[in-house]
């Protein structure tokens, strides 16, 4: 059971005093407060599944988790031997710092299977994207995960790929060499005709979406190995949102269905 002093009330729109994320019209507040105390992340998962086999529209729940939270000892019980052997190819403290994101994934997801967070089991497919290989639900549920600074973000819905990305708002000294890069020449000719912030803030929006899409289908925005050609094949709903006041994040969601977002910020991490 999660307290609901653990979970922010969140309404649709900008409450800086929370650092709410400000999203479009298509997302639907949570009012965390009309839920009974006896509610469980696992009947949140039963919302995903309810709203699914309606049809009608894609849920996706964005969950807020301020991983450096998590106490070290806690982290390095919940990530796998593997993972445990990962983190240790990045130097210290990156390598800690790895194992709490890791573990603050791994408790989001099991708080939606009903099992304890080193129990869960992950997969990789050609383009490296991160599957659930165990414990399993039917339709599967799917995830995409990122973080900035002190914040991460999961996101998640049943059955359709999806992809999620946020960078911290703060000048980036080689932001517009990244651009000629890897944006479009009519993304780079907008930013041209820009001056700080709106540059750093158009710069991100754009970033984050790429890097959203790709993410969608596994891969790479460094090494270009991701299906371009798979994503334009597939339909695909998009949102950009700001979370106050320091981030920016894009979802892009392979479906035809109208998105239904549905935000949670999570204080402070619950108990195991």
């Amino acid at each position: 059971m999660v307290e609901r002093s653990a979970v922010n009330r969140l309404v649709a729109g900008s409450n800086p005093a929370w650092g709410v994320p400000n999203l479009s019209d298509r997302c639907q507040a949570i009012v965390w407060d009309a839920l009974q105390d006896s509610t469980t992340l696992p009947e949140l998962a039963q919302s995903l599944a309810q709203s699914h086999a309606l049809a009608q529209v894609q849920r996706v729940h964005l969950w807020l988790i301020p991983w450096s939270e998590i106490p070290l000892e806690l982290a390095q019980a919940w990530v796998s031997i593997s993972e445990q052997n990962q983190s240790q190819t990045f130097p210290s403290p990156q390598s800690q710092s790895w194992q709490q994101r890791r573990a603050a994934l791994r408790w989001v997801l099991s708080q939606y299977l009903g099992v304890s967070p080193q129990a869960l089991q992950f997969d990789y497919g050609a383009n490296g994207k991160p599957e659930i290989q165990s414990p399993s639900l039917s339709p599967p549920l799917r995830f995409s995960w990122t973080h900035s600074g002190s914040q991460a973000l999961a996101a998640l819905t049943l059955d359709t790929p999806l992809g999620v990305d946020m960078e911290q708002i703060q000048p980036r000294p080689h932001a517009f060499q990244i651009a000629q890069r890897y944006l479009t020449r009519t993304q780079q000719g907008n930013l041209a005709q820009l001056s700080e912030p709106e540059f750093t803030q158009e710069f991100l929006h754009l970033w984050t979406g790429l890097e959203a899409a790709i993410k969608a289908v596994g891969g790479s925005v460094f090494t270009q190995a991701w299906n371009h050609a798979q994503l334009q094949q597939q339909p695909q709903q998009t949102d950009s949102f700001r979370i106050e006041p320091d981030f920016i994040g894009s979802l892009m969601v392979l479906t035809a269905k109208p998105l239904e977002i549905q935000v949670f910020k999570l204080d402070c991490l619950p108990p195991p």
